[in-house]
Parts: C-alpha cells; sequence; structure tokens
C-alpha cells in the first residue's frame, strides 16, 4: 500500500510537497476508512480540492511521469531519449533537475525510493528499507557513481550496464533482481485514469466482457448504478474513411484505419407496452444512445474491479466528472468499505464534488487541497493540519466542511472578480 507521494520541481510545483496517505488522526476514528498494519497504517481513499489551474492535475501527471520512468527506462528503446521532466518556468532561479519519492509498505516492510533527474540523465537515485524502525539504505546513486549495499546484493557488477538516463533499479529488475522486481510491481500497480478522457479504460472495461465472470460483475454494477441495461454486445467493424465522425483528427484517423476494426457495443433494454408491462427488449447503439454518464461509468467498472480485486492504488482525476454526485460518494464508500476492499485497495482522486465533504464520508486526514501561492507555484495541505485563519485552531469534527469550504475558510477556492461589472463597460 502507498504511504506517501513527493514531488519538487515539476510544472506548477517548485517546492517540495508530499501526498501522505498515513493517518494524522488517532485510528479509532472511522477505523473502516484504515488499512491497520502492525507497525504502519495507510488510508484507504484520499481526496483532492482545489481551483481551476491550482495544480491538482500536476499532482497527478507527476505520479504518472514517476511510474512511467521507472517502468521504461531500463528499456533499449529509450536509450537516446531525453527523459520528459518539466521543470518549473515560473522562477528567476534556474533549476533543471526534478525530484520524485514514494514510500510504500509490501508485506509489513516499508520502502522509500527516489530520484532526481533532469531531461539528460538521472541526478541522483536513492532506495531506502525499514523492516522495524530503523531505515537502511539498499543503494545510493550520484550520475554514474554507486554504493550499493550489502542488503542489496541483486545490484553488485550492474553499475556499468546502468545507462546516464537509466534508473538503477530499473536495471536491476530486467536482471531479475527480487527486491527491484517487487518495487517495481508496486509502482506498476499504481494505476492512472482521467475522469475526463475515458477511451483507454473504455477498450479496457470491453476487453474484460470476454470474461463471464466479470462480464456478470460489470452487468450487477451496472444494475447496482440505477442504470437499466440488462446486457451487452460487443461486435468488431470494419473501419472505413466513411463510417468516421469528420471532425475526428486525421492523426487519429490513421491509426483507426491502420488497425483496419474498431469495437461497437450494443446494450440491451426492456421494451414496454401503453401501461409499462415489459413486453420484450430491444438492442440500442452505446455510443448513440446511452448517456455521457453511462459511458463513464461503464468505462468505470473494469478498472474498479481490477483495482478492488487485486490491492492496487487508483488514481482520478476529477473522478466525478459526468456522474452523479451519489455515484462518486458510492465509489467512495466501496474503497473505504472492510467488507468490500479486502485487498487494501486505495482512491487518490480530484474532485470539485463538495458534498464528498463530510465527517460521514471522510476523516480530516482523508481531505487535501491544492493552491497556488504568491509566487504561482503549487501548494498542498491536509485539512487535518490546517489552522483556520482567525486563530480558532483546526477545524472542528463537527463542523459543516462543505460549507466552511465553499465560504473560503480552508482557502483553496478561486477569488472571482467581478464579472457583471465587466459585461456592463
Amino acid at each position: 500500500m502507498l504511504l506517501s507521494f513527493t514531488v519538487e520541481n515539476y510544472r506548477s510545483i517548485k517546492q517540495s510537497v508530499t501526498l501522505s496517505l498515513e493517518p494524522l488522526l488517532p485510528k479509532t476514528k472511522k477505523k473502516e476508512n484504515i488499512i491497520l498494519g502492525d507497525r504502519y497504517s495507510a488510508l484507504k481513499s484520499i481526496v483532492l480540492y482545489g481551483a481551476n489551474s491550482s495544480g491538482k492535475s500536476n499532482i497527478f501527471k507527476a505520479i504518472k511521469l514517476f511510474r512511467a520512468i521507472v517502468l521504461l527506462s531500463a528499456k533499449e528503446s529509450q536509450a537516446g531519449e531525453h527523459i520528459k521532466i518539466e521543470p518549473f518556468k515560473l522562477s528567476s532561479v534556474d533549476k533543471q533537475a526534478s525530484n520524485f519519492e514514494c514510500e510504500f509498505l509490501d508485506e509489513g516492510i516499508r520502502y522509500r525510493y527516489g530520484f532526481s533527474a533532469n531531461q539528460e540523465k538521472i541526478i541522483s537515485e536513492w532506495c531506502f528499507v525499514a523492516e522495524k524502525v530503523k531505515e537502511y539504505p539498499l543503494f545510493l546513486r550520484t550520475e554514474q557513481i554507486f554504493d550499493v549495499r550489502s542488503r542489496f546484493k541483486e545490484g553488485k557488477d550492474l553499475e556499468s550496464k546502468t545507462r546516464p538516463n537509466a534508473l538503477f533499479l530499473s536495471v536491476t529488475a530486467q536482471w531479475n533482481g527480487e527486491i527491484s522486481n517487487k518495487i517495481l510491481n508496486k509502482i506498476r500497480g499504481f494505476k492512472l485514469i482521467s475522469g475526463l478522457d475515458d477511451i483507454d479504460y473504455f477498450q479496457y472495461t470491453v476487453h474484460q466482457l470476454n470474461d463471464p465472470i466479470k462480464r456478470k460483475k460489470i452487468l450487477q454494477m451496472l444494475e447496482a448504478a440505477d442504470i437499466d441495461i440488462s446486457d451487452i454486445e460487443v461486435n468488431e467493424i470494419e473501419v472505413t474513411p466513411e463510417n468516421l465522425p469528420p471532425t475526428m483528427p486525421n492523426e487519429i484517423k490513421n491509426l483507426l484505419l491502420k488497425g483496419g476494426k474498431s469495437i461497437s457495443l450494443r446494450t440491451k433494454h426492456n421494451k414496454y407496452d401503453d401501461s409499462n408491462n415489459v413486453v420484450g427488449s430491444t438492442y440500442l447503439d452505446f455510443n448513440n444512445n446511452e448517456s455521457e454518464g453511462t459511458k463513464k461509468f461503464f468505462s468505470l467498472t473494469g478498472p474498479l474491479l481490477d483495482v478492488l480485486t487485486n490491492g492496487y492504488t487508483l488514481i482520478v482525476d476529477e473522478l466525478d466528472a459526468r456522474l452523479h454526485p451519489l455515484l462518486t460518494k458510492t465509489i467512495v464508500r466501496l474503497f473505504n468499505s472492510d467488507e468490500i476492499n479486502t485487498k487494501g485497495a486505495q482512491l487518490i482522486f480530484a474532485t470539485h464534488d463538495t458534498t464528498l465533504l463530510s465527517s460521514l464520508t471522510l476523516r480530516r486526514d482523508q481531505i487535501w487541497f491544492c493552491e497556488k501561492n504568491w509566487g504561482e507555484s503549487t501548494d498542498l495541505y491536509c485539512l487535518a493540519e490546517y489552522k483556520l485563519p482567525d486563530g480558532k485552531g483546526k477545524p472542528r469534527e463537527d463542523a459543516i466542511w462543505s460549507k466552511e469550504y465553499i465560504n473560503g475558510r480552508y482557502g483553496a477556492i478561486p477569488y472571482l472578480g467581478n464579472f457583471f461589472e465587466l459585461f456592463k463597460e
């Protein structure tokens, strides 16, 4: 399970910020929202609020980039490529290196792994392990100088095989290192999706329909969401220029035409007589006849089943987009449920849905805020640690968090100008 992610000098993030899933409040408070461990515990879900352009998406992009570099940097195809680092650009101090680090648990052992990189090379890389309290280094790297400790024997003699733009951890994993592969598998378990663009996980969910057990679960989830679809038919169709939308970009058209086939879905619905009695059924075209919310939730069912079944970490930007607030709340409750979430799955998501800002759903340490400071860089802070501006301490447990947030008491909202005067001019 993921304990924290830290990033510095990336896109809108200038100073180091940490998104933590470690409980900050007593574990007795809504303990069903916590994955309890003997020594370490973690929250099952955290939510991120903030104004548009505050940096929420950049936090998720940083996790996505971290994951991609770890999983791909040792591949030969990356040998001559630049690392896709985007440092903070609004500072007079030119810092090119970006820093990334995550902490997680595997079978009760705590790992801390990270690296610093610019577009040309890895500047530094480190990996620590803590079986109890004290932390020990597995390896330390400064550019092409490696300090490999005895606890990381799998890394011996692989230093010379590590390119300047490749991670040492990824190289040792390619050589079947036990510890390095364990770390890579944990990072591979970070499943990132967009709540606005569901085309990637739509294809994944469609593929899950080939498994009878998963198909049944997906249909049950649609029914539970009050979506009247009793079955789904999957068909392959030939792709021709005539059946592609004229507004589709040529790049996408060319890719689809090269593949030759695309997927078409039809959904089964009941037919009714004038007295609303079921008299039969009919199939409707999924794309043309289903609502945007139905399409979004159908696409989400595959990743939700995958993550909850395997204990992965699901990271979603704009989870609430095109979903009813009650459905969004239900998804959060699935992750917080001891009965459903038995594998230690976690949910990290950004939203503007303030109905979730309630002590009935979340603990204060599950609520995070993103805000731009005066230097236009992203700050990140937790409701459990936030000090109220009027000197009245921290937010109360019995406060109406949603109302106080909208009223600006916790920050992280847009401070709007006078649109009405603007339009009068």
